[in-house]
């Protein structure tokens, strides 16, 4: 209508609006919330499927040892520790790094054995031997170093412990002193006797094993060491190839402890025809761990020499 100064305007937005133009608005309005709901909802379930889930490390690359089939059909983790060494290994083990032997360390050793660690003593140092068998024994041995220099002096007092100890487990632990003065008499001659087939053999070492670790007397010499009788035997053993030794009239006499004889006998020599002659000779023995060694050594009389 008209407009008047009495009849102020009445139009407003809803008498200005078309009739039904209300509907497709809030149609509208409706169908904008619903997919914003949906998407909501859809991102919602989403997050949900996801919580508490922990990626996965990727091993694809790490190398893990294949299990061991066991006789009984089943696998056990694979193992590489070193097989356990023998007790003679460990026992040279022991004597190479210049420690302490024990008698728990040698017992069930065989007697080849033993000679072999007896040795080992000496070899440590760098002695060169002349038996094939320890020769070739002890080139296989990594630790060994041949050393034409060597001397007795080299040893330790651990090492001269080691050596006795050896000794006492290769003749056998304990006194075993016999009862009988007749045995000890040709236990003793039998010592003799092998000492002297040493020298005829030409096995310088066996010879020396008749020798203890230090001797009283040595012909003008007294308290020397094993290691300068062996310097002293190894000139007349690398001079001559024939090497013919022969003891008679042995004479045995036995202290009264038993432990100790000093024999007296002829002995003659000839080395290739150029060192020959005879002696009297006085030999002290000292019956440790069950073997006769020699503790002294002298000429009594020269009957001749050439």
């Amino acid at each position: 209508p008209p407009h008047t100064a009495s009849q102020p305007s009445q139009v407003t937005l809803e008498a200005a609006a078309p009739p039904g133009s209300r509907s497709p608005f809030m149609l509208g309005l409706f169908l904008i919330g619903g997919i914003i709901l949906l998407g909501g909802i859809g991102i919602v379930a989403l997050l949900l499927s996801n919580t508490g889930t922990k990626p996965e490390n990727d091993n694809r690359n790490v190398v893990r040892p294949t299990p061991a089939p066991t006789a009984t059909g089943k696998s056990t983790p694979a193992k590489n520790s070193p097989p356990a060494a023998t007790k003679t290994e460990r026992a040279e083990a022991l004597i190479v790094a210049g420690s302490p032997l024990d008698r728990d360390a040698l017992t069930g050793i065989s007697s080849d054995n033993l000679r072999l660690l007896r040795n080992t003593v000496f070899a440590r140092h760098g002695r060169v031997f002349n038996s094939p068998e320890l020769k070739n024994y002890f080139a296989q041995r990594p630790w060994y170093s041949p050393d034409a220099g060597y001397t007795e002096n080299s040893l330790t007092p651990v090492d001269r412990d080691n050596l006795a100890l050896i000794q006492t487990a290769e003749t056998g632990a304990g006194p075993n002193t016999s009862s009988d003065p007749n045995d000890a008499r040709n236990e003793v001659i039998l010592a003799l006797e092998g000492w002297a087939g040493a020298t005829r053999s030409h096995d310088l070492d066996a010879h020396m094993s008749y020798y203890a670790p230090a001797l009283e007397t040595y012909y003008q010499s007294t308290g020397i060491s094993v290691g300068a009788v062996r310097a002293d035997r190894q000139r007349a053993f690398t001079r001559f190839t024939d090497l013919d030794v022969q003891l008679s009239n042995i004479n045995v006499t036995l202290e009264p402890s038993g432990t100790r004889a000093v024999a007296v006998f002829n002995k003659e020599w000839d080395f290739d025809g150029e060192s020959t002659g005879m002696v009297r000779q006085e030999v002290v023995l000292t019956k440790l761990a069950g073997q006769w060694l020699i503790t002294g050594e002298k000429d009594l009389r020269v009957f001749q020499k050439n």
